[in-house]
């Protein structure tokens, strides 16, 4: 079931490996395992023998690897984060470059949109898209929206 699961998750169709650990089994005491499993325990408990040699047998054959916490991680995330967003700054202005729009004015298309049943006008910039509404009238939410990180 899990490996169907994680196959619909992933959109995958390897053969994920996956064992099932009963904690139940390594935490009850042996009374009430026999209330809880009655005449199975002993099948069980070979059950959760046979899943532990698995994780065992692939921890040894394994390259190790660190696990970090989230809070140490985050300078790594931050780093990576920042380094593709220079990437995709410098990819549009390359592609700025190859369209000839000018940089400087980082406008990568104007006009009217549709926004949430009003007509407002856009700007669409780099990494962000600034709106303004018609004489009169308000928006029908921020005047800018932040698409850093948003890939179309």
């Amino acid at each position: 079931v899990m490996v169907g699961e994680l196959r619909k998750l992933l959109g995958s169709s390897i053969d994920f490996p996956c064992v099932f650990l009963d904690n139940d089994l390594n935490t009850l005491e042996d009374e009430k395992l026999r209330v809880l499993y009655q005449n199975e325990v002993d099948t069980m408990m070979h059950e959760f023998e046979v899943e532990m040699d698995k994780v065992y047998a692939f921890m040894h054959r394994s390259t190790p690897f660190q696990c970090q916490d989230v809070q140490a991680a985050m300078p790594e995330k931050d780093k990576l984060k920042e380094n593709i967003l220079h990437l995709t700054e410098v990819a549009i202005e390359q592609i700025e470059k190859d369209l000839g729009r000018d940089k400087k004015q980082g406008v990568l298309r104007r006009g009217l949109i549709r926004w949430r049943g009003h007509w407002v006008w856009g700007d669409l910039r780099r990494q962000h898209l600034r709106m303004a509404p018609p004489e009169n009238e308000e928006l029908p939410g921020p005047s800018e929206i932040d698409l850093c990180g948003c890939v179309c």
